[in-house]
């Protein structure tokens, strides 16, 4: 995967949803525009891959702070960003958080499996 062509599809995804938000709430200050948690997450991802960890994490960090964010992909992703850089305490916190939002779906449930076996893993 390209990932330098993935960044900026997804910086380009990013700041047209700003402008889209902005248009259908003109009243709406630059600073009161909320990115899509969905794609903070792909970027951050992204960066990950990257090895760019501290960039992940604030990307990271935004999403989850949305209620769309409290999914358990993205505080799985947040998780090994943390663990990336040496901040285990961090990372169970977000698994276990993660583990608490899963839905019944089964592509949740399977990523619940995944946050389960890193946990006892991490023992």
């Amino acid at each position: 995967m390209n990932f330098e062509e993935a960044e900026k599809l997804i910086r380009k995804a990013l700041a047209e949803d700003r402008k889209q938000k902005q248009k259908a709430n003109p009243d709406l200050k630059p600073d009161q525009i909320k990115d899509n948690a969905a794609y903070l997450d792909s970027l951050g991802w992204v960066l990950f891959k990257q090895k760019r960890f501290e960039e992940a994490k604030k990307s990271l960090e935004q999403a989850v702070k949305e209620p769309e964010g409290q999914h358990v992909e993205i505080l799985d992703h947040l998780a090994q960003v943390y663990m990336a850089i040496g901040d285990k305490t961090a990372a169970v916190a977000a698994w276990k958080k993660g583990l608490e939002v899963a839905g019944p779906s089964r592509r949740e449930q399977q990523q619940k499996a995944s946050v389960e076996k890193k946990l006892k893993d991490l023992k």
